[in-house]
């Protein structure tokens, strides 16, 4: 009786479907649900599926439950509430048309971990990682390292491969040093089930991390985002117009000179093989990051294919842009990664053709670096035209700076990494979130702190509108300043802490002292962890420990120049010297020079400052040398200071 009535109800709900829907569904959880998982404790759980639409489901964990109706799309929701923390439970949902489960569901604290390499730096990478791997692994701790990919637009389910797993040697290894020291740390305090979630990438820009939404009040980003959006629809229109977006950026610089049209007025012949510009020989582009023109012209014979071809020019570091004929045909990101590119009919001719690269670097070996077999046109009847050898190429001056970013580029794009490794996760909550990044963006440090802001709304508007951010102030690295000058890392390690400052519900986890001057990814990552473990204590406390000791006032009285540190539990010290290092004025002229200072208390006093004095600095430099150093140990944070 039973099963004829459920086939009826079956069959009138099927006929009522609406298109897609061609019959009744099970219920499904959406792809952010899954075996393993750790679900955040003392918050609402917002859980979403699939199922029949009209149906009603059941949804459970443990002891709890919530019920839901999928609407005309066939999707539902419901919130279960707030738990406690659990262990082993199971998942499910459940309706006439059957039930979908996940299991072995943890409840405790959740952190997300993001950030660009000295967060995706792994433990196996750390120090003493023997011991480190040797164990024991808590079986309260969970760990689901998320694959790197981009999108244009946003993902509805993590890239293949991202899994929930237990901590355990092999899993542990491999995952981001600094997120799980800090996991380890807080499961053993709490004594908590915690999941850890790895959604970082070496060389990124905050940029690829922030929604289009968050970005898009910003007229910089505008012209951008609308390139984006068009990519994600059909790419051929959006490189055509990132490449004019290109050529007129060329042409506010050097507006009587187009290489990809006129061929290069200073062209020097590579020597020997494709390789590394900077092994050329050539001093000009021994020590040079940034721009040069790569070129080759080869000859076609009268009854050659001109129809479509493919290009191929080998691997190159790292943003390639490339003319053919003069018409723009692509652009590609990669350290060292080989480039193909398609040419449309009627690009290549009967005769000379010229092939025209720009190639930008930021780090390390630069520019196409082969191997020279592996450049080549093949034509559409299937003729290869090698194309090594010959090859010239020309320096672009620093001073012209750097091309528009390719927005839909992988980790120096728009909101890619956000599509694909961000955005899928929305919909859960989350204890906090831990950023360490800023190397990629030291070159624009002044913008950095807007950046932030943006990036802490997205997360807060999709984990938790209260969600706690921990920053990781940038390390020193680099050559230590012989006089008072500029910084890019001071700069943006300054717009961490304005950042952190005007944010309660955010801390700056000081990294200075930890780091390595000759290694911008220090192997040291427990000490970094420790230190967040104790801002993270700190949030919401009142503890100038939750900012770094970021000082409270400055003023000026004649030719002195006062200070104030925050209370603190203990005594400020200067280890070292009787007195603090590494301050410095700056006047309104723009001339900076060191300056000595005095430490009473938690008052700081510059005497006798230069005429004009506008700003203090603190602890300045890529690698700076300071010892101002409060009460448990860590140094207080590098600031720039203007006065009133």
């Amino acid at each position: 009786m039973f099963g004829s009535a459920r086939a009826l109800f079956i069959s009138g709900m099927a006929a009522a479907l609406p298109l897609g829907f061609a019959s009744a569904q099970a219920p499904d959880f959406a792809p952010r649900f899954a075996d393993r998982m750790v679900l955040q404790q003392g918050a609402p759980i917002t859980v979403t599926g699939t199922a029949t639409p009209g149906s009603a489901v059941e949804v459970s964990l443990g002891e709890a439950s919530a019920s839901a109706t999928a609407d005309s799309t066939g999707t539902w929701q419901a919130v279960l509430p707030p738990q406690s923390p659990a262990r082993g439970l199971t998942l499910s949902a459940t309706s006439i048309e059957g039930a979908a489960t996940r299991s072995d569901i943890h409840i405790g604290d959740v952190f997300l971990c993001s950030g660009q390499s000295n967060m995706e730096y792994p433990v196996n990478r750390a120090l003493n990682p023997d011991i480190e791997l040797a164990g024991p692994f808590s079986a309260d701790l969970r760990l689901l390292k998320v694959p790197q990919k981009s999108s244009p637009a946003p993902e509805p389910a993590l890239p293949d491969g991202a899994v929930w797993q237990a901590a355990g040697r092999d899993t542990v290894s491999g995952f981001s040093a600094i997120c799980y020291f800090f996991g380890r740390s807080h499961q053993a305090r709490t004594g908590h089930p915690v999941g850890l979630i790895d959604s970082s990438w070496g060389g990124s820009r905050i940029e690829a991390w922030i929604s289009p939404a968050s970005l898009a009040s910003d007229p910089k980003f505008t012209d951008g985002l609308a390139l984006l959006k068009q990519y994600a629809l059909d790419p051929a229109p959006a490189i055509g117009g990132y490449g004019a977006n290109w050529e007129k950026w060329w042409a506010s610089i050097s507006p009587n000179y187009a290489p990809w049209v006129t061929g290069l007025a200073a062209a020097k012949r590579i020597p020997g093989e494709m390789r590394d510009w900077k092994t050329y020989g050539d001093p000009e582009l021994e020590n040079h990051f940034g721009l040069v023109w790569f070129e080759r012209t080869f000859t076609l014979p009268a009854n050659a294919a001109t129809g479509s071809a493919t290009l191929s020019l080998g691997a190159m570091d790292e943003i390639d842009s490339v003319w053919v004929n003069g018409a723009f045909i692509g652009t590609t990101f990669g350290w060292g990664t080989p480039r193909t590119y398609a040419l449309p009919a009627g690009i290549l001719k009967p005769g000379e053709n010229r092939i025209t690269v720009n190639v930008h670097n930021g780090w390390g070996a630069g520019g196409m670096t082969g191997p020279d077999a592996a450049l080549n046109a093949i034509l559409e009847d299937g003729t290869l035209i090698p194309l090594w050898g010959s090859w010239s190429y020309e320096k672009v001056p620093t001073s012209f700076g750097t091309p528009p970013v390719t927005p839909w580029s992988s980790v120096s794009g728009l909101s890619g990494m956000h599509h694909a490794m961000i955005a899928p996760l929305a919909g859960l909550k989350f204890a906090g979130a831990l950023w360490y990044q800023g190397e990629s963006n030291t070159g624009e440090a002044e913008k950095y702190k807007d950046l932030l802001d943006r990036l802490a709304a997205d997360l807060r508007g999709q984990f938790g509108a209260g969600l706690p951010v921990l920053v990781f102030q940038l390390p020193e690295f680099g050559a230590k300043l012989e006089k008072a000058g500029n910084s890019g890392w001071s700069s943006l390690r300054d717009a961490q802490r304005r950042f952190v400052e005007g944010d309660v519900r955010s801390g700056l986890v000081a990294v200075l002292g930890a780091g390595d001057e000759w290694d911008i990814h220090p192997p040291n990552k427990q000490e970094p962890a420790r230190r967040a473990a104790a801002v993270w204590d700190a949030i919401g406390t009142g503890s100038p420990v939750r900012t770094g000791y970021s000082p409270e006032t400055i003023s000026k009285k004649g030719r002195t120049i006062r200070i104030t540190l925050p209370e603190a539990t203990g005594p400020y010290t200067t280890p070292g010297t009787n007195q603090p290092v590494g301050f410095a004025v700056c006047t309104t002229a723009g001339s900076c020079s060191f300056h000595t200072s005095t430490l009473s208390g938690r008052t700081i006093d510059l005497k006798k400052v230069p005429k004009g004095t506008s700003t203090v600095r603190y602890c300045w430099g890529d690698t700076p040398v300071c010892n101002l150093t409060a009460a448990d140990g860590t140094l207080v944070t590098p600031f720039e200071l203007r006065l009133p």
